[in-house]
């Protein structure tokens, strides 16, 4: 076996590994991952992702619940959301 046969065997593989890789590009137009939409009454716009989108980002979704205030001193229910899905603004105000 000369030298230059391991060469060219990993030239060959470098090229199969390229091509299969491109074989998983679509050539047909897909579905925007993203649309904004308005929000009635407000400057704000509410992002829709799809669903490949939520997908690709890891984004989960829980269910709101709903916990009695007399527990942690305060009157009648709260609700409660998983810390995660609170976003602060940059002016400190927060979003979920």
């Amino acid at each position: 076996m000369s030298a230059k046969n391991p060469v060219l065997l990993g030239l060959a593989v470098a090229a199969a590994l390229f091509i299969a890789a491109c074989g998983g590009m679509s050539t047909h137009a897909e579905e925007a991952p993203a649309t904004l939409k308005p929000v009635p009454g407000s400057s704000v716009q509410q992002v829709q992702l799809s669903a490949a989108a939520a997908h690709r980002l890891g984004i989960e979704t829980q269910a709101v619940r709903m916990a009695a205030g007399a527990d942690s001193g305060h009157p009648g229910t709260r609700t409660m959301i998983p810390y995660a899905a609170v976003v602060y603004d940059t002016d400190g105000s927060t979003w979920t």
